[in-house]
């Protein structure tokens, strides 16, 4: 810009010069001064001296805006080189994140996966794919739907649940599933993000120790039931010397002639052989070994049959079983065989503690029920020995801890494994006066259960 206005000025001081020249060759060069006028060339020159300075001030103004375009374009240029840099490592960063993130991802020790709703899946995790043995070309091409047992199929509002889900080679396993979703701007459901857990072998595991629990009851019941053969023995004669009772006095009534009264002993003798029969029955169903059925029960009706059974070992011991029902409790989804047991073992253990001091504070333990303020039912041995010492009452319920010569010291243990299986609590508490009082409580059956 700086040479065309250069080359533009000079032009035109070529062409004043010519000019001048030409008009001096052709006319009267001077003017009369005295009449007040200037020559031409002076004239000319002082256009040439004006043009000049406009020149000279005009490619000083363009020299300046030159400098400050080039330093503005400097800048710009910088600006341009940082942002970009800037972009860079960002864009850097974030890769950097997002390939760290993946490979969190990929190597979590929990199966992930992502999916749109009705869609396949978008991608599956390493552990996600050990899970369900398949590849991920294989997950790709599926929806998670597909993946879920057909009988727990279907969406569900809950964050966390579980769900059975079937494997490449067809075994059922049972996931944890956490659920999460993001929302696109119209609040609708743009991904999902999904988060299992094969809780498979924790079930399993579990279903064994029950089990061993299970079987650690029986034999423990066994062991109750031996030390009560002698009650038992004694229950059971009463019946069978009544039966040889009315047997013979129905013999001579016949050889009497006296037929009116034979009816009657027919009637006690069927009367007695039940009473015999049904102590048999209680000792079999209390000492058979069956898998865990729950049933929906009246709490009271199990402990008053319960008594009646204990009645045999506490006359033996002298001791008086009272029972106090309260008819305000609810119904029990319980195994029933269990829950004798556990009441059985605490009325057992205090009639023991009550026998080892010579029954001194009163020769009575009761077997109570209550309605407790969170709605379940309670079952309480109320006992009158010596209590629980200071040393046993952090250790109680260990394992193999007995004060017995011939306890297994499983009793408590496994007893505290079947109410807690049942959604319960047992713990204890030394009376006020002598003796210690063991409950434990069981959660009021649902509707859904009751339903069953």
């Amino acid at each position: 810009m700086v040479k065309r206005a250069k080359l533009l000025g000079c032009s035109f001081v070529a062409f004043c010069m010519t000019f001048i020249a030409h008009a001096g060759d052709t006319v009267n060069t001077t003017i009369d001064v005295t009449k007040g006028g200037l020559s031409l060339a002076a004239l000319a020159f002082l256009i040439i001296i004006v043009l000049f300075i406009w020149i000279y001030r005009l490619n000083k103004q363009i020299r300046s805006k030159t400098v400050e375009l080039q330093k503005a374009r400097s800048n710009l240029e910088v600006m341009v080189q940082k942002h970009s840099h800037i972009s860079i490592k960002t864009e850097e960063t974030l890769r950097h994140e997002q390939d760290r993130h993946r490979v969190i991802i990929e190597h979590a020790h929990m199966g992930i996966v992502t999916y749109q709703f009705g869609k396949p899946l978008l991608s599956a995790n390493n552990t996600f794919c050990q899970i369900m043995g398949y590849t991920v070309n294989d997950l790709m091409s599926m929806t998670l739907e597909d993946l879920i047992h057909p009988d727990e199929r279907g969406d569900t509002e809950q964050v966390t649940h579980q769900k059975r889900f079937v494997r490449k080679d067809g075994s059922i396993i049972k996931l944890k599933v956490v659920k999460v979703s993001t929302y696109d701007a119209a609040g609708n459901i743009d991904l999902t993000i999904v988060q299992v857990e094969d809780i498979t072998p924790q079930l399993l595991a579990e279903a064994e120790v029950l089990n061993q629990h299970e079987q650690l009851a029986h034999l423990d019941s066994i062991n109750r039931f031996g030390e009560m053969a002698s009650g038992i023995a004694h229950e059971i004669n009463q019946p069978l010397t009544a039966i040889s009772l009315f047997a013979q006095a129905g013999k001579r009534l016949v050889e009497a002639g006296n037929q009116e009264r034979i009816p009657g002993v027919f009637d006690k003798l069927s009367e007695q052989a039940q009473r015999a029969g049904a102590i048999i029955e209680r000792v079999q169903m209390m000492t058979h070994q069956r898998k865990s059925i729950r049933d929906i029960s009246d709490c009271n009706k199990l402990m008053m049959e319960l008594a009646k059974l204990a009645e045999a070992q506490a006359r033996i011991r002298d001791i008086e079983v009272v029972v106090e029902i309260d008819n305000r409790l609810p119904l029990v989804a319980v195994d029933t065989l269990q829950i004798q047991q556990v009441a059985l073992i605490l009325l057992s253990n205090g009639m023991e503690a009550m026998q080892s001091i010579n029954c001194r504070n009163g020769n009575k333990i009761t077997l109570k029920t209550a309605l407790r303020q969170d709605g379940s039912a309670e079952v309480a041995v109320i006992d009158s020995g010596n209590g629980v010492t200071e040393d046993y009452k952090d250790k109680l319920f260990t394992p193999f801890l007995t004060t017995k010569e011939s306890g297994m010291g499983m009793g408590l243990s496994i007893s505290r494994a079947i109410v807690f299986a049942h959604g319960g609590i047992l713990d204890f508490q030394n009376n006020a006066t002598s003796g210690a009082t063991f409950f434990f409580s069981l959660p009021a059956a649902t509707q859904s259960q009751q339903d069953e």
